[in-house]
């Protein structure tokens, strides 16, 4: 008023009203950008009120302040007079106003936001508000990945933490009404919502075997999955379902061939995990490691009542043989062909089947082991023969012209019973084999002679 007095012109007037309205105790630069910016909110008969400090300089920057009933104009030369009010600015106050981690506002308050929301930006961020959540800061890598997921008009909502600093490896989360996004300087920011988030929790989130996320959620086929430091969660209409240790590590070095989850890890038989997937199953247990199940082999497998029986765990993943493949287990193999199918081959037959040349003598299996024979005796044909077991002659060949031979006497049913010994070869080039009650000989011409009563040991 005393400047405006000193630069009047003769004939000026001056209207006043009352007095209390021009007149305060405080003072401000009457043509500065704090004064300018109160005029605009209406002046004492706006939301600010009157003054109640006068305006005061030498803040950070050149920066300056004047205080106000409703709450204060803050003023630097990079971001001009904004001004501060109600809940946004009392979360302001509380991080050291411009010398917090927010600086000074470089806006107004923004209004008309989804669910009546508010929001403020700063040179160091934002502060939102919300009357479900009240206000919270959003700074950081972290603000910058909440406003590629859209804010609050994102699947996140609006914050209802702080950002939290001190996590493991240097981590720092920020919690939404949607999720929450986590921060690590070695994987970025990331996305944690819905049924995954869900999962993540019930592992401990970061402190448990997922560790930290590393991407955010991805497309799979008939679903969305999220991969972490230590394994990878997929939901899909089976279920939301954990794939972590060393069946993760299986199931990534096979490339994820197997699908997506559709079933938990479950313990089984001697510390033995497994999970299935859409394509297969994996299986770890201490004594064999970390195996794949599939197809053919994880058919017949199952025929023998999977770990719990004869077979065991696997041993090996499937091994090409032959234009087919094999699977080890622990109690045996099972071979598979296109054309023949699966089967497993016990430890003693097969066993035998490699110590008489494998797939190079018998081929592959045709049928499984039957048993039941006479005098509890067995045999499992194979491509090129049989092998033929019980428990007074052992395992032993069946292959070639003295099958076909002892085939005509009625095999272990004839009078031959079962051979006790596999093919040899005499000093005159025929081969023989010889049986519980004979010997059957293939001359070098193809004939052959049974003779009953007779042994090698003859």
């Amino acid at each position: 008023m005393n400047q405006f007095l000193r630069t009047s012109r003769p004939g000026d007037r001056i209207i006043m009203g009352a007095v209390d309205d021009i007149f305060s105790p405080y003072s401000a630069n009457p043509w500065g950008a704090i004064s300018e910016k109160y005029t605009m909110t209406g002046g004492p008969a706006g939301g600010l009120g009157s003054p109640t400090s006068n305006e005061t300089g030498g803040l950070k920057n050149g920066g300056a302040y004047q205080n106000f009933q409703g709450g204060a104009i803050l003023w630097s030369p990079s971001t001009g007079a904004r001004i501060s009010v109600g809940a946004i600015r009392g979360l302001y106050t509380a991080t050291g106003y411009e010398n917090g981690v927010l600086g000074y506002p470089t806006s107004d308050e923004v209004g008309g936001l989804r669910n009546g929301g508010v929001y403020q930006n700063y040179e160091g961020g934002a502060v939102l508000w919300s009357p479900a959540t009240g206000a919270h800061i959003s700074t950081g890598p972290i603000r910058d990945r909440y406003g590629s997921a859209g804010f609050e008009g994102g699947r996140l909502g609006y914050p209802t933490t702080e950002v939290v600093y001190g996590l493991k490896e240097g981590g720092a989360y920020q919690n939404y009404q949607g999720g929450a996004i986590i921060w690590t300087p070695a994987n970025g920011a990331r996305l944690s919502v819905g049924t995954i988030r869900d999962a993540w929790a019930s592992t401990g989130f970061e402190h448990g075997t997922l560790g930290f996320p590393t991407t955010d959620e991805y497309d799979i086929p008939g679903g969305v999955a999220q991969n972490y430091q230590g394994g990878v969660i997929t939901a899909t209409a089976a279920g939301t379902f954990v794939v972590n240790g060393a069946i993760f590590q299986k199931h990534d070095e096979m490339g994820r061939t197997l699908g997506f989850a559709v079933g938990p890890q479950a313990g089984i038989r001697d510390g033995g995990v497994y999970q299935n997937f859409q394509h297969g199953a994996t299986l770890w247990s201490p004594a064999t490691g970390a195996h794949v199940s599939v197809g053919g082999t994880r058919g017949a497998w199952a025929l023998t009542g999977f770990e719990n029986g004869v077979l065991g765990y696997p041993t090996t993943d499937e091994i090409p043989v032959n234009g087919g493949v094999k699977q080890n287990y622990q109690g045996g193999a099972i071979f598979w062909t296109a054309s023949l199918g699966a089967y497993s081959v016990a430890t003693d037959y097969n066993a035998m089947f490699e110590a008489s040349g494998g797939l190079g003598t018998l081929g592959f299996p045709a049928t499984n082991r039957v048993t039941g024979l006479k005098d509890s005796g067995s045999y499992q044909n194979f491509q090129n023969g049989a092998l033929v077991s019980s428990p007074a002659t052992g395992i032993h060949l069946s292959i070639g012209a003295t099958r076909n031979a002892w085939a005509a006497t009625g095999f272990e049913g004839g009078r031959l019973g079962y051979p006790t010994t596999d093919n040899y070869v005499t000093a005159d080039g025929s081969t023989v084999q010889d049986y519980q009650g004979g010997r059957i000989t293939i001359a070098k011409d193809g004939t052959y002679k049974v003779e009953y009563g007779v042994s090698r040991s003859q």
